[in-house]
């Protein structure tokens, strides 16, 4: 079950990062690239935090 949500958690995490960025760099001049990488790096900040404290309230079990 854990090893399942890992993979699913980190395959969301990339998803994020590779749609956003590559929508960036398709349509956007390179002065409005700023405020989008800044979205697309909180957001995966957010993932990576939830994904922690997933990990910290099975007990301490480590991957």
């Amino acid at each position: 079950m854990n090893k399942k949500f890992t993979t699913i958690f980190v395959f969301l995490i990339l998803l994020t990062n590779f749609t956003f960025l590559s929508a960036l760099s398709d349509s956007t001049p390179k002065s409005a690239d700023f405020p989008k990488k800044r979205v697309t790096n909180s957001l995966t900040r957010i993932l990576w935090l939830l994904y922690f404290k997933k990990i910290q309230n099975k007990g301490g079990e480590r991957i």
